[in-house]
């Protein structure tokens, strides 16, 4: 047998202080294209999972028994009760029978060798296999019954131990977070400002200074501010424009304004087609942003599209879509993501609904973006019917898209 004391290591607490440091440590081992051709959700979330403290869950209903008997060698006394040493005795061998009890767990093992901040002083031992617990309880001098009391205190013990050491380390997985985060965001800064990229970048997009304030967010800035997006990991980096957030939201607000305008005058577009509503679109989208030689920053291509272009590739696209079910809208994701070439596009998804129970569109059409393959997080709740994904681009996983999923009952 291979017993050990459980719960008798490392403190839980000296756990929990060293894991955000070793996080960074790690985080350290990422190269400066890694860093630089990923988001910090991305990294970070590499460095939770390497770091998950998994803490182990007891699968009662597949316990087993079995039993066994051992040989050890049982030394005789040195003195007897005379206090005279029996040199004339030998090494004696003595046989011991055990009911052997196999505790499947699943987690991870080590945490049985965690101490948490609240133990017993029982001294319970076991073998700590990679998936089960083996105790062993001597059946010498004990009935059925008291060695089953002994299994269900065992196993009422440990269930208290784990209990209380996952109360213990609840707050690591965060503070983990917000420190790996802040380094890597420190790194990435570090590295774009020794490279000279962020001031080499620009996107010529305009705020028009006569821009009408009938569809303006409430948060307007006066150019299109982008910032630095990352190539594929391990590919050398390359700056790569992309709109900047504030203006992201600024283009939603835009669309949710003139949503809005349909809705209050619903004989206006009433029947029209989807086309037809993104034209709408397009006048405010250019009434509020101006381009360089055309005039024109958002254009329109293929039969619903919205996009604003850099060098010859898409940094936002919208999609308009009248809702038709789940399939189509799978459909739409794809042909959303077929026009996405750079890393950290921001995209979104305009689906009218003229169906009566708007309620299950918007559930509907939220499981159609989860059940999606290139699916990654989300959503985030924007707004009433405004909901945030990030999927993964389809010609290079280490690249991330936004999705803003907006829906809007129009009149039919």
């Amino acid at each position: 047998m291979t017993e050990e004391v459980l719960f008798n290591g490392n403190s839980v607490f000296d756990i929990a202080r060293g894991y955000p440091q070793h996080a960074v440590e790690r985080a350290g081992r990422f190269t400066e294209n890694e860093l630089l051709n990923n988001s910090t959700d991305h990294l970070v979330g590499i460095i939770l999972a390497e770091y998950a403290l998994d803490v182990p869950v007891l699968l009662t209903d597949e316990v087993w028994v079995d039993e066994k008997e051992v040989e050890s060698t049982r030394r005789p006394s040195r003195f007897d009760d005379y206090g005279f040493s029996p040199f004339n005795e030998r090494e004696q061998k003595v046989k011991e029978h055990f009911v052997v009890f196999h505790l499947p767990f699943r987690g991870d093992r080590d945490i049985f060798r965690f101490e948490p901040s609240r133990r017993t002083l029982s001294g319970l031992r076991a073998d700590v296999g990679a998936d089960q617990l083996v105790l062993h309880f001597r059946t010498a001098g004990r009935d059925q019954q008291r060695i089953r009391a002994d299994i269900d205190g065992a196993i009422a013990e440990i269930r208290q131990h784990l209990e209380q050491i996952g109360h213990d380390l609840q707050n690591v997985p965060a503070e983990i977070d917000q420190t790996v985060r802040h380094w890597i965001e420190q790194r990435k800064a570090s590295l774009l400002q020794q490279k000279g990229t962020v001031a080499a970048l620009g996107f010529p997009m305009k705020k028009r200074a006569d821009a009408p304030t009938t569809y303006r967010a409430s948060e307007v800035r006066r150019k299109i501010a982008p910032v630095v997006a990352k190539p594929a990991a391990g590919a050398p980096f390359k700056p790569e424009p992309t709109i900047d957030e504030a203006d992201y939201r600024h283009i939603l607000g835009i669309i949710e304004n003139m949503t809005t305008v349909m809705e209050r005058s619903p004989n206006a577009f009433k029947g029209m087609g989807e086309e037809d509503i993104r034209s709408h679109y397009l006048v405010q989208l250019n009434g509020q942003y101006e381009g360089g030689a055309t005039g024109e920053t958002f254009n329109a291509a293929g039969k619903t599209d919205i996009l604003v272009r850099s060098e010859n590739a898409n940094i936002f696209i919208a999609e308009c879509k009248i809702w038709r079910g789940e399939k189509v809208m799978i459909e739409t994701i794809d042909q959303l993501l077929s026009y996405v070439t750079w890393r950290d596009t921001k995209t979104a998804i305009i689906v009218f609904n003229r169906n009566k129970d708007f309620s299950a569109v918007i559930e509907s059409a939220k499981a159609a973006v989860e059940a999606h393959p290139q699916y990654r997080r989300g959503p985030v709740k924007e707004g009433e019917t405004r909901f945030r994904f990030i999927l993964a681009n389809q010609s290079d996983t280490a690249k991330e898209v936004v999705v803003t999923l907006m829906l809007f009952d129009i009149p039919g």
